[in-house]
C-alpha cells in the first residue's frame, strides 16, 4: 500500500473542519470511526446501534457474514445529533423511501475532500494523488488503529476480514506499529 491510500491524522482534521452538517458529520466519522464499508454504512439502520454499550450490528456486511463493531463516542455522538430523535428507520434515508446510495456518501465525501483542499473539484487520476472515498477512510482507520497498537486480531475482526491475512498488508504499511511492538519487547535489551 501507498501513503496516498491513507490520510494521515493531519488531513483527517483538515477532513473534519471543512465538514458543514451534522449529516456529514456523521458520515464521516461513522466510516472513520468504525471502518465500515460504505454499502454496511448505506444500509444501517437505527436499531442496530448499541449507543449505551458503544456498538453497531452491521447486518448487510460484505460474505453475508453480520459482525459487530467499537463504534467509539465521536461516531456516536455525530449519528445521535444527526438522528435529531428518530428512533427507527435507515440512518441515512435516501429520497425515495429506501437508504442513502454508495454514489451519494462518494460525493458527499467529495465535497467535503474539496473544501478541506485534499482533492481537486474533479479529481485527477494519478497514482500519487489521493481521493478520498469511504474505501480510503477505512484503509486510514486500520492503519492509525495499528499504529495506536490495537491488536491486528481485533482490527480484522473490527473490518470484517475473514481472513488475518487480509489485514496484514495494513501491517506492512505501518512501520509504527512493528516499531512500538518491539519497544515493548523490550528488543535492545536482548543484543
Amino acid at each position: 500500500m501507498r501513503p496516498q491510500d491513507f490520510l494521515t491524522q493531519d488531513e483527517f482534521t483538515k477532513l473534519k473542519v471543512a465538514i458543514q452538517d451534522d449529516r456529514q458529520r456523521a458520515i464521516v466519522l461513522t466510516l472513520a470511526g468504525t471502518g465500515m464499508r460504505v454499502n454496511e454504512l448505506c444500509n444501517l439502520k437505527i436499531e442496530d446501534i448499541d449507543f449505551d454499550h458503544c456498538y453497531i450490528h452491521v447486518e448487510i456486511a460484505k460474505g453475508g457474514r453480520p459482525r459487530t463493531v467499537v463504534a467509539p463516542k465521536p461516531t456516536l455522538e455525530a449519528l445521535l445529533a444527526h438522528l435529531h430523535g428518530r428512533e427507527t428507520g435507515f440512518v441515512f434515508p435516501g429520497r425515495q423511501g429506501g437508504h442513502i446510495s454508495s454514489r451519494q456518501v462518494e460525493r458527499i465525501l467529495d465535497d467535503v475532500a474539496t473544501r478541506a483542499g485534499l482533492q481537486d473539484e474533479r479529481p485527477v487520476k494519478q497514482r500519487n494523488r489521493k481521493r478520498v472515498s469511504p474505501h480510503l477512510l477505512r484503509h486510514s482507520a486500520a492503519s492509525w488503529w495499528l499504529d495506536a497498537g490495537i491488536h491486528i486480531g481485533d482490527v480484522a475482526q473490527q473490518l470484517g476480514h475473514a481472513s488475518l491475512s487480509t489485514t496484514t498488508r495494513y501491517v506492512d504499511r505501518a512501520p509504527n506499529h512493528r516499531r512500538d511492538s518491539f519497544n515493548r519487547a523490550n528488543v535492545d535489551e536482548l543484543l
